[in-house]
């Protein structure tokens, strides 16, 4: 207590580059004179060195800095944005958010981690991602020693064997597809063979199913001796929600030129032409994916969900 009646509380503060020295705050009381030094305290632990991170700050915070720093660089793609996005704000913010950076040890975030992948594997794996690059800028600020989502266990998934559809898988897939269309007519809704189209076309392609809705009409050549479809981009949803298409696919490879069976170039033959009347209408139409501008009707993870026929974006 000071001869004016004032308290007064001071502190030691030794700060990164080693330096010790000696903080106060005055103030009308005890208390308050506390919670003030604190306040100042907190303040230089959290701008020392220009740092946006400190070991008090919310995971919240550190992963929200992390998906801004992440926008602004121009080499990640607006779909990786969007899954970075959905996954932090429904997994890792509600289950890590109000942990501080120093609480998030590797026990923490292993167990985490392993309850994620038990119900949503691919997700666990963008989680890792996003915790990863978050306590890694703590790392580089120095408000760590180490990341500890590096020694984390998660489970290894045991590589499923690839094999090629036989005959038979192919005649059920279509005969089941052909009954839902035909049993959603009968039940009154309008007899629409599209999905049985999409089946087809993926069956001819093996290509994925953003991939397929994301091929354009130019990119079809059916007057070659020997017809091909290019695919050069895939479907995605962008940050609005809405469907786009992406230029380029989701891997080097996924650039590629196909030959198409015989029965896919029925399906385009049946599908397109109606399109096709006029010479004006085919260049307005060539740069245009075969997929729908309205959402609930196409899902480009697993096809069509209402079997409507789909409208061409742009």
């Amino acid at each position: 207590m000071r001869n004016d009646g004032k308290a007064r509380a001071r502190v030691r503060y030794r700060d990164l580059s080693g330096v010790v020295r000696q903080l106060e705050a005055v103030r009308q009381s005890q208390t308050a004179a506390v919670r003030a030094l604190t306040e100042k305290v907190e303040s230089l632990a959290g701008s020392a060195a220009g740092r946006e991170v400190a070991a008090n700050t919310r995971m919240t915070t550190a992963v929200e800095q992390l998906l801004d720093a992440e926008s602004a660089d121009t080499r990640i793609r607006p779909q990786t944005l969007v899954t970075y996005r959905r996954v932090a704000y429904e997994h890792v913010i509600p289950k890590l958010g109000k942990l501080t950076i120093a609480e998030c040890t590797t026990g923490r975030i292993e167990t985490f981690l392993q309850n994620l992948a038990s119900t949503r594997p691919g997700q666990m794996k963008t989680a890792r991602t996003l915790l990863s690059l978050s306590l890694g800028r703590a790392v580089r600020h120095g408000v760590i020693a180490f990341n500890p989502v590096r020694e984390a266990r998660i489970p290894v998934r045991q590589k499923e064997h690839v094999r090629a559809l036989t005959a038979v898988e192919v005649a059920r897939i279509r005969d089941a597809t052909r009954g839902r269309c035909e049993a959603r007519a009968i039940l009154g809704g309008p007899l629409d063979y599209f999905p049985m189209d999409v089946v087809d076309l993926a069956l001819a392609t093996g290509a994925r199913m953003g991939e397929l809705l994301g091929i354009r009409w130019k990119d079809v050549n059916l007057d070659a001796e020997t017809p091909t479809v290019t695919i050069s981009g895939t479907l995605i949803y962008g940050e609005n929600g809405r469907l786009a298409r992406q230029p380029f696919g989701k891997t080097r490879k996924s650039h590629r030129t196909l030959l198409f069976p015989t029965f896919a170039i029925d399906v385009l033959n049946r599908v397109v032409k109606p399109w096709l009347r006029t010479t004006e209408c085919h260049a307005r139409l060539s740069h245009r994916a075969m997929a729908t501008s309205y959402r609930p009707r196409i899902s480009i993870d697993s096809g069509d969900k209402s079997g409507q026929r789909p409208v061409l974006i742009g």
